[in-house]
């Protein structure tokens, strides 16, 4: 049971860094986009998009919903985030840990082409994460604060307030091609935009034609895990739908699933928050994500071996705080 539950704790931490990195890298659940869009060359990495009409599509319900860069623009964002890991092994040996996140970031628009196509340096302003496991004492990192962050956290802290890369966004937010600007930046930041794994809640996929209340659009990608000490793909669908518009405000629910039945406890540990259901609100007017809200509830039977079971709860969400210094109302 010790042995178990310095596991657990080892995966809780190991989770805690990674979640820290890669909220700091602008990392998402999506990752690792693959190539297959009949529209574009293969090389661009973009991923699969439809939208399925459900509804009659007349003058008086379509709906564009298209991001409207501007060359020069400023786009500012706060996010925060809130995951509980739960541990049971055996009858009576159950802890928790609790891990809280907070994130300033922005982009700038730094060209819009013909096509409207832009070219966005996106930079992570700063980040507050704390970590409470029962028993031990709160591990908390601030990005005002570090002079000599732990070793866990000093990439983060190298890649606050850096452009690492510039990135070619569509119209409906598909991340076209990647160029690295920083060659001194962590290396794990450099292969991740080169090989467009990076990707933001405040650019979610929108549909690539016009679509009315209650149509969907899907995204396909992959993800990597570990599986028998090799890295494999495991394909995952994102599906949207367009559920209201009041307001200028489209309104629009996600869900995610994993396109392979999962047999294994220790897969199913390692894609656990990577299925979250969540709401986009979006500025039709402004052609912005205005908020983006991400929920996990999941529960792994047998994650660390018989009788034991890992349950994450989790809220994360991401808000638009203004635009060219136009405050959201």
């Amino acid at each position: 049971a010790v042995d178990r539950r310095q596991h657990a704790e080892r995966h809780a931490v190991k989770r805690l860094v990674q979640k820290f990195a890669g909220r700091t890298a602008g990392l998402s659940c999506l990752a690792f986009a693959h190539a297959d869009d009949a529209t574009l060359p293969a090389s661009h990495g973009v991923t699969q998009v439809s939208a399925t009409a459900t509804s009659a599509l007349t003058p008086a319900n379509i709906i564009v919903l298209s991001y409207k860069f501007q060359p020069g623009q400023f786009v500012y964002y706060t996010g925060t985030s809130r995951v509980q890991y739960i541990t049971q092994l055996g009858d009576q040996n159950r802890f928790s840990t609790l891990q809280t996140n907070e994130t300033g970031t922005h982009f700038r628009v730094v060209t819009v082409d013909e096509n409207g196509l832009a070219l966005i340096e996106p930079v992570i302003d700063r980040t507050r994460m704390t970590a409470k496991m029962e028993g031990k004492e709160t591990v908390e990192y601030d990005s005002a604060k570090a002079v000599d962050p732990q070793s866990q956290f000093r990439a983060i802290q190298d890649a606050i307030g850096r452009t690492v890369a510039r990135f070619q966004v569509a119209p409906n937010g598909k991340l076209v091609k990647a160029t690295v600007v920083d060659t001194t930046a962590p290396q794990a930041l450099r292969d991740a935009a080169g090989k467009l794994d990076t990707r933001f809640p405040y650019l979610s996929l929108l549909p690539s034609t016009p679509v009315s209340v209650g149509d969907k659009w899907r995204e396909d990608y992959s993800i990597v895990v570990i599986n028998e000490g090799l890295k494999q793909p495991l394909p995952m669908r994102r599906v949207y739908e367009l559920t209201a518009v009041a307001n200028g405000i489209a309104r629009i629910s996600f869900k995610t699933v994993v396109l392979t039945p999962l047999n294994e406890a220790e897969l199913e540990k390692q894609v656990i928050q990577q299925t979250p259901a969540g709401t986009i609100e979006f500025d039709i007017e402004r052609g912005l994500v205005r908020s983006y809200t991400s929920n996990v509830d999941k529960t792994v039977l047998n994650a660390f071996g018989q009788q034991s079971l890992l349950n994450v709860t989790g809220k994360s969400t991401e808000t638009l705080v203004s635009s060219d210094g136009d405050t959201v109302p």
